[in-house]
């Protein structure tokens, strides 16, 4: 007696999804070995500096600051304004303090010049 094609295509899926299941619970055992961020210099430039880099101007400028390992966990974990939270699984503390010594080995941006007090215009109010 031949099964039906549904039953064959039910069988291939269940199949397929129990070999990509075992796949995810193998894959994190194998990763665990090995980091994620090769430095904290491979974090900052394929995580951080698309917003902080000085010359993006989206997020605050972290470079040349000496910034605490703990001070950056809190803010990664949570996460601030506009800036997503990253779990300890996309970035872990190991890699936060990569990224604070990297941080602080960069030079530090010159202040902005500060513009001159505006002058008063004739006829203004004193």
């Amino acid at each position: 007696m031949k099964r039906p094609r549904d039953s064959m295509s039910l069988k291939k899926i269940m199949v397929t999804g129990a070999n990509l299941s075992l796949a995810m619970l193998v894959m994190p055992a194998q990763a665990e070995g090995q980091p994620q961020w090769r430095s904290g210099a491979d974090l900052y430039n394929n995580v951080c500096g698309y917003c902080h880099k000085p010359e993006v101007g989206v997020g605050t400028v972290l470079q040349g600051r000496e910034l605490p390992v703990e001070y950056l966990k809190i803010m990664v974990r949570n996460g601030f304004n506009a800036m997503p939270a990253f779990p300890a699984s996309y970035v872990d503390d190991a890699a936060l303090g990569e990224l604070s010594k990297y941080l602080a080995s960069l030079p530090p941006l010159p202040p902005r010049p500060t513009p001159p007090p505006a002058k008063a215009q004739p006829g203004g109010s004193p």
